[in-house]
C-alpha cells in the first residue's frame, strides 16, 4: 500500500482515471480482439511476454523503483520464455 494516497479527488484526477480505464483498456482490449480474429493466438503471444518487462524497466528510469535481484531473474526468464514460444522448426 501506498504510503500517501491522492489528497484532493477533484476533475483532472477523474478525467485521467476515465481516460485509463474507459479509452485505454477499450481501444486495447478492441486491438486485441481484432488481431485474435485476424492472427493465431500463438503468434501474438510474442507482443504479450514483453509487456512485463518493459513495465519493470519503465517503473525503474521513470518513478525511480528498485530493482531487485529476484525481479530480474524472473524478467530474465520471462524473456527467455519468448524464444522457444515461437520457434519453428524447419
Amino acid at each position: 500500500m501506498e504510503p500517501k494516497w491522492i489528497p484532493d479527488i477533484n476533475g483532472s484526477v477523474i478525467a485521467v482515471f476515465a481516460y485509463s480505464s474507459i479509452v485505454m483498456a477499450f481501444a486495447s482490449y478492441l486491438a486485441r480482439f481484432k488481431l485474435m480474429h485476424t492472427y493465431p493466438v500463438s503468434q501474438l503471444a510474442v507482443f504479450t511476454f514483453p509487456i512485463p518487462v518493459f513495465g519493470v524497466a519503465f517503473g525503474a528510469i521513470f518513478l525511480g523503483e528498485q530493482l531487485t535481484k529476484g525481479l530480474l531473474f524472473g524478467l530474465f526468464f520471462v524473456s527467455a520464455g519468448i524464444y522457444p514460444t515461437n520457434y519453428k522448426k524447419a
